[in-house]
């Protein structure tokens, strides 16, 4: 049996902008009046640390809808048009602190967006969707209250360690609030964003209206003292090879993967690293290279992902930004293990340590998305694995959130590298409960997971990790994917909606709000 894991993207989804009213907040944006001292960070957990600073951005900044994912239609000429030419890094300088004029123009506006979303399915994969429990986990207190003895206190959580995925597919001024409502409610120190290359600069040397306004989301985090994570995929078509889809009948998604000569995105990485020096804190080089529809027209594997790696890792080190944090992309959790739509994840990290992984400096850490599917993170196949049950998505090792950092926690001693971190830069349960719609048979996993279950598993999977000396920062994944879907109302195939711990209307669902309530330190 074969499934590849979630989140790689199989179906086409067409966006438009959306703004939301945000529950109250009392966060503040206002400036600070000093700056303060860096937070201290336990030795080998958190090495990055950021000053605030004042919440302004670049002068003549206009406010502006981002969209972080056009459609490919929407073209390089259409991008280009509006793009300026981009500084060599020598030439860049960091933004002033002062707002923009009044009545600045407005950027104009980002193009349609294409998502994509959903699991692959393998031939031999078609579990029935029944009734049969999921395996059961340790209790974490109720968000309902009833009388009686007074329930078990929630695990206290260290701020340092946590972060979420905030998707851009809102205007400016619905950011904002997200931003103070993750700091100042959720307790989170870190956000990450996903960006691709292909918009940030669509032209050979040009800076397109998408990179100007990551810049101001990102100056949004940083005013807020939250470090930033960007993970940076899909190549521009200028570095590619033509591919038409003519000539890859049987692939919906031929135009993401990486560039024919790695260097190209080796020397945008360190440019990255370079502009936003102090302001983004981390770089995570590529998502999910097992995958096809991720590393289109290349060959699947993990020594030929560490191609990529090694002459990103070369090109930022000598830079002038040396010191930046690089994770490696994780790979999605999968049994397929074909080299032609995907690659066994066990495997693929094996492979990627025969290529050298190891070697690399301790400010490298290895990505993972370590997914429970309808599985709660305290279940192992060791113990509940069903094989030939009529469940599914419970009868392989990659299925169980406990197994997928473990095994990878094996490969990495086995390779004597037991000191590197790893960075769980995705995590999260499913469920459209509460959303009034049933799941497509293809993700009937949902159905396992209530949106109580949601946020009880991910209490207790934060609470495990930060337990664990060699785990880094965790996100979650997401925070605001349901605001975006919800435009039209929640699509059954949209399954990044069921991910989110907000609502369609920007309300919290309850893994939200456990998380808020959960003491941090």
């Amino acid at each position: 049996m074969a499934l590849v894991a979630l989140l790689a993207g199989c179906v086409t989804v067409r966006s438009t902008v959306v703004t939301f009213t945000p529950e109250p907040t009392e966060a503040s944006s206002e400036t600070p009046s000093e700056e303060a001292p860096p937070e201290e960070a336990p030795p080998d957990r958190t090495p990055v640390a950021v000053a605030p600073t004042d919440d302004s951005l670049p002068p003549g900044q206009p406010t502006a809808t981002f969209v972080m994912f056009p459609t490919v239609e929407a073209t390089a000429t259409e991008v280009a048009a509006a793009a300026t030419a981009m500084p060599s890094p020598a030439d860049v300088a960091p933004p002033p602190t002062s707002e923009g004029p009044p009545g600045a123009p407005e950027l104009p506006p980002p193009p349609v967006a294409t998502m994509t979303a959903g699991p692959i399915i393998g031939p031999n994969y078609t579990p029935a969707v029944t009734s049969t429990p999921p395996p059961t986990s340790s209790p974490i207190p109720s968000l309902t209250a009833t009388p009686g003895p007074s329930p078990t206190p929630l695990p206290t959580l260290r701020s340092e360690l946590l972060g979420v995925q905030i998707h851009p597919f809102i205007e400016e001024e619905a950011l904002i609030p997200l931003l103070d409502r993750a700091k100042s409610e959720l307790g989170v120190r870190w956000i990450k964003y996903q960006v691709e290359w292909e918009l940030l600069e669509p032209q050979p040397g040009q800076r397109g209206v998408q990179f100007q306004i990551l810049e101001r989301f990102i100056q949004h985090a940083h005013n807020r003292d939250l470090r930033v994570l960007i993970s940076v995929v899909a190549a521009p078509d200028w570095t590619r090879s033509p591919v038409t889809m003519a000539e890859y009948p049987d692939d919906p998604y031929p135009e993401e993967g990486p560039p024919d000569d790695y260097q190209t995105y080796a020397d945008f990485i360190r440019y990255m690293s370079e502009h936003f020096v102090n302001r983004v804190n981390a770089i995570e080089v590529w998502n999910e290279p097992n995958l096809r529809r991720e590393w289109f027209n290349k060959p699947l594997g993990g020594a030929e992902y560490m191609r990529l790696f090694d002459a990103t890792y070369r090109a930022v080190r000598s830079g002038s930004n040396p010191d930046i944090i690089l994770v490696t992309a994780a790979p999605a959790p999968t049994g397929v293990n074909d080299h032609v739509t995907a690659v066994d994840d066990r495997a693929f990290l094996t492979e990627m340590y025969r290529a050298g992984l190891a070697n690399y400096d301790a400010n490298v850490a290895v990505g993972v998305h370590p997914y429970g599917w309808g599985n709660p993170p305290g279940a192992t196949c060791a113990t509940d694995c069903n094989p030939g049950a009529e469940r599914g998505w419970d009868d392989q090792r990659f299925f169980f959130f406990r197994d997928t950092l473990d095994d990878y926690r094996a490969i990495m001693t086995q390779f004597g590298d037991s000191n590197r971190q790893m960075w769980a830069t995705e995590v999260g349960w499913p469920t459209f409960d509460g959303f009034g719609v049933e799941p497509d048979a293809a993700i009937g996993f949902f159905k396992y997971v209530t949106e109580q279950d949601q946020a009880h598993y991910l209490i207790e999977a934060l609470s495990y990790m930060q337990s664990q000396a060699y785990m880094g920062p965790a996100f979650i994944w997401n925070m605001n994917w349901a605001i975006f879907a919800g435009r039209d109302g929640i699509q059954p195939l949209e399954q990044e909606a069921g991910y989110a711990i907000l609502r369609p209307d920007g309300s919290a669902r309850p893994a939200y709000e456990l998380l808020r309530r959960a003491p941090k330190r």
